[in-house]
């Protein structure tokens, strides 16, 4: 199968909208890693226009959405899960565009053969899309119905958002790892992650970047897509910590 992974678009719906066209009639699935929303400079007009880019391919069949950590945040809307860039008025203009039933079919993960891919990388052995459901899904459950301040999965540094610098991602089915593709931690380039038995590739470079693969021949090509991203004063702290100045 051949696939294109789109990371991270933090509103840069034309980005995606280039590489969709652009390989639209060489791959058989699109997989958007998540974060689609959220940066400094948007209001709810901006929203608007990537909730309703959203709406127009998430029932379609070549089209996986994974669920990123300023995605949640808009699906539900709990006070334990907001980053500061959520804010009421976004949340509203959102999911008066994205009804219920599209943002069901948005995915915690998504296999493909011997691949995985998640917003932020995957820790679990045995692994199954329902076996992680199951587990995220009844701490959502547990989060609401308590109506608690704190998600150990999904609060600002929770267990689920794992961080470049944190647990490298490790998946296995049938005791065998899968190689995974995940976005969250912002890169100045991509970067591999060359295991034993498998790979991790990481490839959130803020829209500069993205994958194809092909599954059949376990092949990678990261594409770049033409953007130039300036980093902001965070990111580049950020960058520094990570030893990634460099790539700049």
């Amino acid at each position: 199968m051949q696939l294109c992974i789109i990371p991270d678009l933090h509103n840069r719906i034309d980005i995606a909208e280039r590489i969709i066209e652009k390989e639209g009639n060489s791959v058989d699935q699109f997989i958007l890693l998540g974060d689609y929303f959220d940066n400094y400079f948007e209001g709810p007009k901006t929203v608007n226009k990537v909730a309703t880019f959203l709406k127009s391919y998430c029932n379609d069949s070549r089209f996986k959405f994974l669920i990123g950590n300023h995605d949640l945040h808009y699906i539900i809307g709990h006070r334990s899960m907001r980053s500061s860039t959520w804010s009421q008025e976004k949340f509203d203009a959102i999911n008066s565009i994205i009804t219920e039933e599209d943002w069901s079919t948005f995915l915690w993960s998504y296999q493909v053969d011997s691949w995985l891919f998640s917003h932020a990388g995957i820790l679990m052995s045995d692994y199954s899309e329902k076996k992680l459901d199951d587990q995220l899904n009844s701490h959502l459950e547990e989060i609401l119905e308590n109506d608690l301040d704190h998600s150990e999965y999904f609060s600002l540094y929770g267990s689920f958002w794992a961080k470049y610098l944190g647990d490298t991602p490790y998946a296995t089915v049938d005791g065998k790892p899968l190689n995974q593709m995940c976005g969250h931690s912002v890169l100045a380039n991509w970067n591999l992650k060359q295991l034993i038995g498998y790979r991790v590739y990481y490839i959130d470079t803020c829209s500069q970047h993205y994958g194809m693969i092909d599954t059949e021949e376990n092949t990678v090509n990261i594409m770049k897509s033409g953007y130039t991203h300036q980093y902001h004063p965070g990111e580049i702290k950020w960058l520094d910590k990570i030893n990634q100045i460099r790539n700049l």
